[in-house]
């Protein structure tokens, strides 16, 4: 793992496009779709 490049360690790829604001007029399956899988679900104690 020391060689790896750092970009192996995320799941999506870094250099995707990333909306800046989710709007809620989008009509678009893929675009809603790509922007709802950004989010990550956590759980606080």
């Amino acid at each position: 793992m020391a060689n790896e490049p750092i970009k192996s360690l995320f799941a999506n790829d870094i250099h995707r496009r990333i909306e800046e604001v989710i709007k809620v007029d989008q009509t678009s399956d893929d675009i809603l779709r790509d922007e709802i899988n950004e989010y990550v679900v956590v759980e606080l104690h």
